[in-house]
């Protein structure tokens, strides 16, 4: 064989090694982002459900103000 098949065989298997090394470190990085973004969920949720309760109390007290501002608009039509 000659030294550049040898050297190019060497390369290869150098070309190969370096993407397993890189699919490894790339699973592992997922693998770490993937659970960041659980913890970061847990701590979340607890918010959401608060927002979501005062999006509803909130929406409940809108409904009230536009009824109280339609019975003042009607108020002195009534009285006419």
């Amino acid at each position: 064989m000659s030294i550049f098949v040898i050297v190019a065989l060497a390369l290869a298997v150098l070309s190969l090694g370096a993407v397993g090394v890189a699919g490894v470190a790339l699973a592992r990085t997922v693998k770490g982002l993937a659970a960041a973004a659980g913890r970061t969920m847990e701590q979340v949720r607890p918010l959401t459900e608060e927002l979501a309760a005062e999006t509803a109390v909130t929406t409940l007290e809108i409904d009230a103000l536009q009824r109280r501002i339609a019975a003042r608009r009607d108020a002195p039509r009534r009285r006419s």
